[in-house]
């Protein structure tokens, strides 16, 4: 690896849908939010959405709430979430023997997402993996730094000294891909998460893994 000039020495992993598979959790408390509003919506491909994107983006463009509600309708979604559906979650098989090889590799990993840093933490502490991360880096409880290109612009600068050289955006939405674009790093999309095939390729991912052993080849081989 060290031979390689394209050789990756640090990986940033986005969490919704790349690590964890964290739809049952969100589903129902958009629904939970939206029923507040009276909105009854029961479709969940319409729901699963909200997965990936800042929230308040995507209530007010799927839904036409006015700017006004926003932050009454994230409370609502928050005083679901926060106590339940964060644990309606799982991490996608192989996630954790990938994190492992990874790391005994030598390569340095991060979480970058767009989810409050807050609940990021927790939610890797509950699965345990949290020791396999250098940093989880997410947006602020007060909806700031919720794109992910001010993500990653904070990881970088807070703990690779505002160096990209080798590093790579593991992710499953266009987000991720755009973030890393803008950013300076390298983007790989995965192909087990809420974003298409098609929507990864369009967004300019490098490459994209089908799964995490596969993801594990490519970071090696630094595609």
């Amino acid at each position: 690896m060290k031979n390689s000039p394209r050789a990756f020495s640090a990986v940033m992993f986005d969490l919704d849908g790349t690590l964890t598979d964290s739809a049952e959790g969100i589903v129902r408390s958009i629904r939970y939010a939206l029923a507040k509003l009276g909105i009854m919506e029961d479709d969940p491909a319409r729901l699963k959405r909200f997965i990936g994107p800042p929230l308040k983006d995507s209530f007010r463009e799927f839904y036409g709430v006015d700017e006004d509600m926003l932050d009454q309708v994230l409370a609502w979604y928050r005083e679901r979430y926060i106590p339940h559906g964060m644990y309606e979650n799982r991490l996608y098989p192989g996630v954790l023997e990938m994190l492992e090889t990874l790391s005994k590799s030598g390569m340095r990993l991060f979480i970058a997402t767009a989810k409050p840093e807050p609940m990021a933490v927790k939610i890797a502490a509950h699965f345990g993996i949290t020791r396999y991360f250098e940093a989880i880096v997410g947006s602020l409880l007060d909806e700031t730094r919720t794109c992910k290109e001010d993500v990653i612009r904070h990881l970088v600068a807070t703990y690779l000294a505002g160096d990209t050289r080798g590093l790579v955006m593991v992710g499953d939405h266009m987000h991720d891909m755009t973030g890393a674009l803008l950013t300076g790093a390298h983007p790989i999309g995965v192909a087990w998460g809420y974003g298409s095939r098609r929507e990864l390729i369009d967004s300019g991912a490098a490459a994209i893994a089908q799964t995490p052993e596969e993801l594990v080849g490519l970071l090696e081989a630094g595609l």
